[in-house]
């Protein structure tokens, strides 16, 4: 009976360890999501602040153009 009851033990906590690991492992993939979602955060802001230089850069050529510059 012990036996049975010890190999019963040792299911169990594998089975703990098991589900320890699991949800470690789904926090590890949630960061990395957040961690991907924040980068294409930044290199959006970096793109449209890209833009608005170019933007502001033609405005200026555009405007020098005009005044016979």
């Amino acid at each position: 009976m012990e036996e049975v009851d010890e190999a019963k033990l040792i299911r169990e906590r594998e089975d703990d360890q098991g589900e320890e690991g699991e949800e470690e492992e789904e926090e590890e993939e949630e960061e990395e999501e957040e961690e991907e979602e924040e980068e294409e955060e930044e290199e959006e802001e970096e793109e449209e602040e890209e833009e608005e230089v170019e933007e502001e850069g033609e405005e200026v050529v555009e405007g020098n153009r005009r005044e016979g510059k």
